[in-house]
């Protein structure tokens, strides 16, 4: 996938450079062959398991943009707007979470899910049990009760159980 900006003058001036290091983008300043004195600004995605994250990014650039006029405006916004979404995207980056953290997330979203499904469930109490974010002891917590939640990445026929407290 790729997300293509016309500039239109070369004499703007554009440093890409901080976008060298990242890991699922490709940050490039190319000449345009088709209009004489200009550039064109790609950003390509590398691994199309990001394409949603890309997609978002991708409307927040036009977001951002669509009302400017100058070539200039245009061109500073968008690399403004590329250095905050930078971190999601650099090599060494330790905000993204873990395999084993998507994971233990994807659970926690399965569980709300079926807490949902239950009837007379009202969402928002529902969602102010998820204590997960903190990183608490306990997952969901009610007034009087409490759940963690876990995963395998094996199949398991049984889930073992364990007391309260434990």
């Amino acid at each position: 996938m790729f997300f293509l900006i016309k500039l239109f003058s070369n004499d703007i001036r554009i440093d890409i450079s901080s976008f060298d290091n990242l890991r699922e983008l490709k940050v490039m300043l190319l000449a345009d062959t088709t209009f004489v004195n200009s550039r064109l600004l790609i950003i390509q995605l590398l691994h199309p398991n990001s394409r949603d994250i890309f997609a978002t990014l991708c409307e927040n650039l036009i977001q951002s943009v669509i009302k400017l006029n100058t070539e200039q405006k245009i061109s500073r916004t968008v690399v403004n707007q590329l250095e905050k979404w930078k971190t999601l995207f650099e090599k060494n980056n330790s905000i993204m979470l873990t395999p084993a953290e998507q994971q233990g997330l994807y659970a926690e979203q399965h569980f709300l899910q079926k807490f949902f499904a239950k009837p007379d469930t009202n969402s928002c109490d529902v969602l102010h049990t998820w204590v997960g974010v903190d990183k608490a002891m306990r997952d969901f917590q009610g007034s009087t009760w409490a759940v963690e939640v876990k995963t395998t990445s094996t199949i398991c026929k049984k889930l073992p159980l364990t007391a309260k407290g434990s």
